[in-house]
């Protein structure tokens, strides 16, 4: 079982049993350790460390054998977990426990870690699941034995990963009673995950600046864990509750997880397959399998949405060049260009329905750009950047400003540049007069002119600002 609430889960009928011998024995190993004289009556001590160091055994002389009951343990509880700057707190705890209505104050903040230690000594006998508000401060260094003896078959498969597995197989241990594999059962886990999910988001919900949410933090130990006892928990249904946990933890809820919980079987039908035996790989490579046959309708229905969406911008791009001037029409933002370092993007970039093969106009160029790319290899990062934004322009000016021109001054007589050869100067590159018509030698009517590069660079430029 999983502890997602506040309070201790008790196990068996002995608990009270075994917390009683615990307390004595964790009692007896500080007399034993101790050097003060007097020690004998350790609550006529007037020597306030030594009472610190003594405080379960002064605890236990107030209570004169008195046997424990539920509400005490979980009065225990609550008073082992009060901070050092809220002791005032603890006071009517002890006062109810002990019957001692002025305790020493080092009396109660000395009973804390041994009331600690009881309680992770009951968790390793199995007698106890402890809340996700218990905490180890101080355990290890009072009672460093203890360590290997907290270090169940948890620590052994977690030990097997990074030490920040570890460190989430020590949180987590304690909110769980498994002490053997057996005690592990799939389907709990999977009821369970919705109070675990909505205890995640409180607990986050409260933490401080920088700590870290590790209590529940189990999923990365499952899927060791089912490597190694597959007939208890496979790996695939490993990879299936840890999809249950994200769909859980990202869906939007009124209040509880519970609104939106799901069935293994109805989670798997979406998630993928339920079959025990599939490995994670396996499953993967049958999905894209059955997805690159169309089986499940994916491939249709994304292939119907990029050709919607190829459609729409068509009628855009044909709505636009209708409307706006082929300088307009040129400035306006294009499609987001691949960051590869290569002009392949070219493909297909440029084509409108009137120019459905531009690229193959611009094929020269885009050997030509490749050839740029290999002189400007040894370039700083800005500079090089700044040398293919140039390039860039000189496609928009190719493929976009020059065919929607030539759309609009289809009896200019001027000819699309295929190659650089063809690149006129007093055309394309730059005119030293503002004129946009040139004189036609056989006649006295006159050609109309394109913007040259250097004057569409500005255009561009202009738009950006």
């Amino acid at each position: 079982m999983i502890n997602t609430t506040d309070n201790l889960t008790v196990h068996g009928d002995d608990v009270l049993q075994s917390a009683q011998a615990i307390l004595q024995e964790l009692a007896q190993k500080a007399m034993d350790a101790e050097t003060v004289a007097g020690k004998a009556n350790p609550e006529l001590l007037r020597d306030m460390q030594a009472r610190h160091r003594l405080a379960l055994s002064i605890f236990l002389r107030h209570r004169k054998g008195r046997a424990l009951t539920y509400q005490e343990l979980t009065n225990l509880y609550s008073l082992c977990l009060v901070p050092d700057k809220q002791l005032d707190l603890a006071m009517p705890l002890y006062e109810e426990l002990t019957g001692e209505y002025t305790p020493k104050l080092k009396d109660v903040s000395g009973l804390r870690i041994p009331i600690r230690a009881m309680f992770v000594l009951l968790w390793a006998k199995g007698h106890v699941t402890l809340p996700h508000s218990f905490n180890l401060s101080g355990i290890w260094a009072k009672y460093p034995e203890m360590i290997d003896m907290s270090e169940g078959f948890i620590h052994q498969i977690a030990g097997l990963n990074a030490s920040h597995q570890q460190r989430c197989a020590r949180t987590f241990q304690y909110r769980v009673n498994w002490k053997k594999p057996e005690n592990i059962v799939f389907e709990e886990l999977w009821e369970a995950a919705p109070a675990v999910v909505d205890k995640q988001r409180e607990i986050k919900s409260k933490a401080t600046k920088g700590s870290k949410g590790l209590d529940f933090s189990y999923l990365a130990w499952l899927h060791l864990f089912a490597k190694q006892y597959p007939s208890i928990v496979s790996p695939d249904q490993a990879r299936l509750l840890e999809g249950y946990h994200t769909h859980l933890s990202t869906t939007r809820i009124e209040k509880s997880s519970t609104e939106i919980k799901k069935s293994y079987a109805e989670f798997a039908m979406h998630w993928g397959s339920i079959d025990p035996s599939q490995s994670k790989s396996e499953n993967l490579k049958w999905r894209r399998s059955r997805y690159a046959a169309g089986l499940d309708g994916r491939k249709r229905k994304n292939k119907q949405k990029i050709e919607d969406q190829i459609a729409r911008e068509d009628a855009q791009n044909w709505e636009a060049q209708s409307v706006l001037s082929p300088e307009e029409y040129a400035a306006l933002p294009g499609r987001r260009r691949p960051t590869k370092g290569d002009y392949e993007w070219v493909e297909s970039y440029y084509n409108t329905p009137e120019n459905p093969h531009i690229e193959d106009n611009l094929a020269s160029w885009v050997r030509a750009g490749q050839l740029h790319l290999e002189h400007i290899e040894e370039h700083q990062p800005k500079s090089r950047a700044q040398e293919v934004g140039y390039i860039h322009i000189l496609m928009d000016y190719l493929g976009r400003y020059l065919p929607a021109w030539l759309r609009k001054h289809p009896d200019s007589g001027v000819e699309f540049p295929t190659n650089i050869e063809e690149f006129h100067r007093s055309i394309f590159w730059h005119r030293t007069k503002k004129n946009t018509k040139i004189k036609n030698l056989k006649g006295s009517s006159h050609l109309d002119l394109p913007l040259t590069l250097t004057a569409f660079f500005k255009v561009v430029v202009a738009s950006a600002v």
